[in-house]
């Protein structure tokens, strides 16, 4: 058998392997049958493979350290530092620490003061709780992805120590960009804008966000695979139309992603979801599908070795990988269907929305258990915009700053505004969302 077809069959192999184990304690026989098995039958090459590649999946999962539940059900006092950005939202916060003296990673729910940063060193004491299951959701294997023990409830905090760390420069770009979106916009458009460029939307006042997810269009507002999937097949229908060599066009795009990624804080979403885009580009410039069907494969196959409670257990992480696939599959051919009028990259950009939303339907139905019988169509209106509406976000930021002249941000302000207005509009039409 062709050597491309053991390393396809084997990576198949390896994910249902993982995906079993976590479902199933697997006997340590069993392990050992497949293992030496495949060790013994290296004349049929993709049956030892198969059976390796099981064993050795087996055994992954079987390594994955078990949580430090260790003070669970007590007060503690401890001195943290904080490990991610905030998740800020109306009156509450949410962050992850570690205790600096047992290394035990905890999610923290607090109030929105003080203020918090990433790299913060906290002295604190809360109410520790260990993670439980709910309405058949694994909220425990859910934290556990992120490698976190316990849940801190009600803390007192003291900021102790503001750490610079290399996220440091980025961040304060980060900053820049809220500061100056929340002093040219209204708090709404501001918000909306901060959800569409930075992936943070906890200033979006509720209804706003409430009608962006009944109709099916909130990934905007967060850095998913699709949003950066939309960024990537916007920077490459650019690069394409540079007279430059191939490989300076991909170098390009890589600069601009990877500059995009650390300037919001390289949350893991956004890395993860940067990283599958890469089977995307291989698409637009090989322009093969087979191949950047296994690239993605490959790259799947990677990152559940690094962390395999991911298969199962990071919602992220599963629509992150049928959205690009989808657009693997199907982009090119719902472009045909688009009529030769519109623009080159609106076409595009409107398959990679429809690709998208077709194949991470099933999955949001899944688990969300709603469904949105419009989001095609309001995806292939707006998700279109998006590109356009954040590279207006910082051109406009750069000229208001070097001209001092606010009104250059008047026309934005007024796109954004009649963006909201159209999806909350939308949003209050009958039978707009379906609970399943």
């Amino acid at each position: 058998m062709h050597a491309s077809r053991i390393v396809i069959v084997g990576s198949v192999s390896w994910i249902i392997s993982i995906a079993i184990a976590l479902f199933w304690n697997i006997p340590l026989a069993f392990i050992g049958i497949c293992i030496f098995g495949g060790a013994f039958m290296i004349s049929r090459p993709l049956v030892a493979t198969v059976l390796l590649v099981i064993g050795i999946g087996f055994v992954r999962v079987a390594s994955i350290p078990e949580p430090d539940f260790t003070g669970a059900g007590e007060k503690k006092t401890m001195t943290a530092v904080v490990l991610s950005t905030p998740q800020r939202g109306v009156h509450k916060q949410k962050f992850q620490i570690q205790d600096l003296k047992t290394k035990q990673n905890s999610i923290v729910y607090s109030a929105l003061q003080p203020k918090i940063e990433v790299d913060d060193q906290l002295q604190m004491s809360c109410n520790l709780e260990k993670p439980e299951a709910f309405d058949g959701f694994r909220y425990d294997k859910f934290l556990e992805r992120h490698r976190i023990d316990l849940i801190c409830w009600r803390p007192k905090i003291e900021v102790v120590d503001h750490k610079k760390r290399w996220r440091a420069p980025f961040m304060i770009i980060k900053k820049y960009f809220q500061k100056s979106f929340r002093k040219m916009f209204t708090p709404s458009q501001s918000a909306v804008l901060e959800g569409m460029l930075l992936g943070d939307r906890s200033a979006i006042p509720e209804d706003i966000l409430n009608a962006y997810r009944s109709t099916g269009i909130a990934h905007i507002l967060v850095i998913s695979g699709l949003h950066m999937n939309l960024i990537i097949t916007f920077v490459s229908a650019i690069a394409i139309r540079i007279p430059i060599r191939q490989r300076t066009r991909i170098f390009f795009i890589g600069c601009v992603i990877v500059t995009y990624v650390l300037m919001i804080g390289a949350p893991v979403s956004a890395i993860r979801a940067s990283v599958m885009g890469i089977a995307v580009v291989a698409q637009t410039f090989i322009g093969r599908r087979v191949q950047s069907l296994r690239l993605l494969l490959f790259i799947a196959v990677i990152m559940i070795a690094i962390n395999p409670l991911i298969l199962l257990y990071d919602i992220g992480f599963q629509l992150s990988f049928v959205a690009t696939a989808g657009i693997i599959v199907l982009q090119k051919r719902i472009q045909k269907y688009i009529p030769l009028w519109v623009p080159q990259y609106m076409q595009e950009l409107i398959a990679v929305s429809t690709a998208a939303i077709i194949t991470t339907t099933p999955v949001s139905i899944w688990y969300f258990k709603i469904f949105s019988p419009i989001a095609i169509i309001v995806n292939a209106i707006v998700v279109p915009l998006v590109p356009l509406i954040l590279m207006a976000g910082v051109v406009t930021t750069a000229l208001v700053e070097f001209t001092g002249v606010q009104r250059i941000a008047l026309p934005l302000g007024e796109a954004i505004e009649i963006l909201n207005q159209y999806i909350v509009w939308i949003s209050q039409i009958p039978g707009v969302t379906i609970v399943l």
